[in-house]
């Protein structure tokens, strides 16, 4: 749902995966190694880092003035000013988020640019 409305994909970490966090002797995991910090203490807790979208207005999927995403053999068109969308806002992020977690969880979001 996130990557549908910013066209990015979220970060998500459940404390209590290991998948998500690695554990002792588990080939995602170890001393020295970047990732996330997991715990039994959060059950049914998951934190979510959730991406604004590259451009903050305009015509979804639709290169403008001086985009690189425009040149020869990529297709391209013109656009009428009914079809400019404004930017994702902070609440409708968290609107996504809240329609999709499950009942009776705590999922903390962040919202990176």
């Amino acid at each position: 749902m996130l990557t549908q409305l910013t066209d990015r994909a979220p970060v998500i970490i459940e404390p209590t995966r290991p998948a998500d966090c690695g554990g002792y002797g588990a080939p995602n995991g170890g001393y020295g190694v970047a990732g996330a910090y997991g715990s039994l203490l959060l059950p049914y807790q998951a934190f979510v880092i959730a991406f604004r979208p590259f451009s903050a207005q305009g015509v979804a999927g639709m290169a403008g003035y001086d985009s690189p995403a425009g040149g020869y053999g990529v297709a391209g068109g013109y656009s009428s000013l009914s079809l400019i969308t404004a930017g994702v806002s902070d609440a409708a992020i968290f609107a996504a988020v809240d329609a999709v977690k499950p009942a009776g969880t705590i999922v903390w979001v962040r919202i990176a640019s």
